[in-house]
């Protein structure tokens, strides 16, 4: 789940950092892809939560913490409460079952 999104991480990281970065980012989205693969039923609200905290953070770095997190929530939910029938069959599709 998710889409990966190292270019525009990559403008706040320094330059003679990036290198360590791409292999951090590249060493955690094989992490959450095998977990996601072992136990989707955990990982997906790990995910999710951790993704409102990443976005809630990054909008709102100097706002208050019920800013942050409003804003983290509401990004994150913003396409289940939007497109409640299409995120299902995403859901069904990425876990390998059908949805006929």
């Amino acid at each position: 789940m998710g889409v990966v999104h190292p270019a525009g991480d990559l403008a706040v990281v320094e330059g003679r950092r990036r290198l360590l970065f791409l292999i951090a980012y590249g060493l955690v989205s094989t992490a959450t892809l095998l977990w996601w693969i072992s136990d989707p039923a955990i990982e997906l609200p790990a995910f999710l939560a951790a993704s409102a905290f990443h976005f809630g953070i990054g909008d709102a770095p100097d706002g208050s913490m019920g800013e942050r997190i409003a804003r983290g929530v509401a990004l994150v939910a913003a396409p289940a409460a939007l497109y409640g029938q299409e995120c299902a069959a995403l859901l069904q599709t990425a876990r390998g079952s059908s949805t006929d």
